[in-house]
């Protein structure tokens, strides 16, 4: 079933590479970006030409392409789509309002052909997107340019980021990059305010809806939590209320889904957020083999997550934000039983991948600083740290 070097993945696997490699270029040098684009491209360009057997596939995937193949066959296009008539169409075809992603099915096919990779090959794009508004985010809170640097690099070549963006057309990568983008915006009108930040919060709030209609909420009850804690002044009371009818305003036309919520199962539902699938029995299910480095990872760096999440609370006030969101989203994925799993999980990657930087970027420097100590030490004695004294 692999597709071979075809013409269509060769112009895809191209124009994400130039694109991607400008974006990461943005933050690295030359070299390191274009490694990194190369890296990247080429997993997708080797999975899809020569090791594509269907295997890592979903019902929700097909669907996605089914459907978008339809909607282009009837006449449609990614622009005609979205006038009302077309919206109107693509709702009836989607059995739901969460088109967007298959308004980007349309658009991937209508770029890169119609085959299953098409979409895929954007996805890969959208994670320098993603990796581009957090940078931004760490550079609006202070964070030096090394370690932004650093960060993009590790991000960008992250597990999961890496086998979601690879391997399945799944909408989650595009969900991501939507909250990536919004938590952008919440970070900058956090520090000062400005109609360009509102409005392009707006935006990505509105996109967001479109796609996973609850995000935005846990956005919002996340960032009020942080103000109410850390806003001071006449403003406070506005902000709060201003935030509290955000919320309001997305939540009243699914009000009728809150049923759903099951608080009782929070406990054992946040543990099933945290570690599905358990990487000892990933490959009891054949589609979801892809996920056992990713799954094993998720495991090993649970107590590193926490302690590097302690680390930032301490050291940064809006990061906290993050801090609160990501504790408020398993809370809430883990009382909603229809829709807790690693899928759901992923929309966090860049909250969590910049925890697991994080841990590691403070290990690295506890390590230097014990060495320089050690051979200053050595150096008064008159050796070097890897040398033997002689007695």
């Amino acid at each position: 079933m692999a597709y071979g070097l075809t013409n269509d993945l060769v112009f895809g696997a191209v124009c994400v590479a130039i694109a991607g490699y400008f974006i990461a270029r943005r933050d690295l040098s030359p070299g390191s970006a274009l490694l990194i684009t190369l890296t990247k491209v080429g997993l997708v360009v080797y999975y899809f030409a020569w090791a594509f057997d269907g295997t890592w596939t979903y019902l929700d995937d097909m669907t996605y392409k089914r459907i978008a193949t339809e909607m282009l066959r009837q006449g449609w296009n990614p622009i005609t789509i979205l006038g009302l008539q077309g919206q109107k169409q693509l709702i009836i075809a989607a059995g739901s309002y969460d088109i967007l992603y298959y308004w980007w099915n349309m658009l991937a096919q209508s770029l890169f052909g119609v085959h299953y990779y098409s979409p895929v090959i954007l996805n890969c794009l959208l994670t320098f997107i993603s990796g581009y508004f957090f940078v931004r985010i760490l550079e609006d809170l202070g964070f030096e340019q090394r370690y932004r640097q650093y960060f993009l690099m590790f991000f960008l070549l992250q597990w999961d980021v890496v086998v979601w963006s690879t391997f399945p057309n799944l909408k989650d990568v595009l969900v991501m990059t939507l909250e990536a983008g919004c938590l952008y915006f919440v970070i900058r009108l956090s520090r000062q305010f400005s109609i360009r930040a509102l409005l392009g919060l707006i935006v990505f709030v509105h996109l967001l809806t479109m796609i996973r209609y609850y995000s935005p909420l846990l956005i919002f009850l996340a960032w009020g939590l942080w103000a109410i804690q850390n806003i001071k002044g006449r403003y406070k009371f506005a902000i709060i209320t201003g935030l509290g009818l955000a919320f309001a305003l997305i939540l009243i036309p699914f009000i009728g889904e809150l049923h759903h919520i099951k608080i009782r199962h929070m406990p054992v539902g946040a543990y099933y957020m945290l570690f599905t699938p358990p990487f000892w029995s990933v490959n009891r299910f054949p589609a979801n083999s892809y996920m056992l480095i990713p799954a094993f990872m998720q495991t090993v760096m649970f107590f590193p997550v926490v302690f590097a999440g302690w680390l930032m609370w301490n050291r940064t006030s809006r990061g906290r934000i993050f801090i609160i969101y990501l504790v408020i989203g398993i809370m809430f994925y883990g009382s909603v039983p229809a829709v807790m799993g690693f899928r759901e999980r992923f929309q966090f990657t860049t909250t969590i991948a910049w925890l697991q930087f994080h841990f590691l970027w403070w290990a690295l420097g506890q390590v230097k600083q014990k060495w320089a100590l050690s051979a200053r030490r050595y150096r008064l004695r008159g050796t070097s740290p890897g040398e033997t004294i002689a007695t």
